[in-house]
């Protein structure tokens, strides 16, 4: 059998399926499932709207007193804590993690309030 392109719920591409991988698309579909309800119990709280959701460091440049992003291709409409917490994620076993979410969250309060416990 030729494995072929399966789409989750809403359409997107999920996975290209074959019998060996059955059951790993059920499990992501009820890992899906519960975030789906996660979400739905706190979605009414966060923050959402334009995000640029492709912040790295290769889309940030610095000229030594501001910070710009560059890359809008991904930009889109969703949570912005999203936005923050995908950021952070790449540092989060760096020593200094807690003194850069910490500093990320007080940088990004001058514009919205965000409480860094709320991320990663």
């Amino acid at each position: 059998m030729v494995p072929k392109p399966v789409a989750d719920l809403k359409g997107r591409f999920l996975a290209e399926i074959d019998s060996r991988s059955v059951s790993v698309l059920t499990w992501l579909k009820g890992a899906r499932a519960q975030a789906n309800d996660a979400l739905a119990q706190i979605e009414d709280r966060l923050d959402f709207g334009l995000i640029h959701a492709d912040v790295v460091g290769q889309n940030l440049m610095w000229d030594g007193s501001e910070v710009s992003f560059i890359d809008f291709d991904g930009s889109c409409y969703g949570f912005r804590s999203f936005e923050l917490a995908t950021f952070l994620l790449r540092f989060v076993q760096d020593a200094d993690y807690s003194v850069l979410r910490a500093a990320l969250c007080k940088g990004y309060s001058i514009r919205k309030r965000i409480e860094a416990s709320s991320l990663i």
